[in-house]
């Protein structure tokens, strides 16, 4: 009887290492998922002349971003740009015409980069 008892108290440790060891590896893999996730952001730049040049990159369906800012220019370089269009391009109010939609690799570091260095620019 002593023995069984044994036999499942080391059953029992074991299968919660391994639980904890699977919990740990999904914790992981969700991160650097939702990093390297792509993603859209929406976004309202006050003032449109910001951005002076949206570029196709045809080999790889990429876009680059040109801005008046050079540090604004360097921000958006550092990641991989897909799509920037305005979110209501046929809207009659001005306010609505300001906001745009841009889809981006790495978007949640991009968000946190823009909110960082350039708050004064995108809402």
């Amino acid at each position: 009887m002593k023995t069984t008892t044994k036999i499942y108290k080391k059953k029992i440790i074991g299968d919660k290492r391994i639980l904890t060891v699977l919990i740990m590896v999904i914790i992981v893999l969700l991160s650097y998922s939702a990093e390297s996730q792509t993603g859209q952001l929406v976004f309202k730049i006050e003032d449109k002349n910001q951005i002076t040049e949206i570029e196709r990159q045809l080999e790889n369906n990429k876009i680059r971003i040109k801005s008046a800012d050079a540090g604004l220019t360097e921000t958006f370089g550092k990641y991989d740009l897909y799509k920037f269009k305005q979110l209501y391009p046929s809207s009659k109010r001005a306010e609505l015409l300001k906001y745009y939609v841009l889809e981006a690799d790495s978007y949640i570091k991009l968000i946190d980069e823009l909110k960082q260095k350039h708050q004064d620019k995108f809402t």
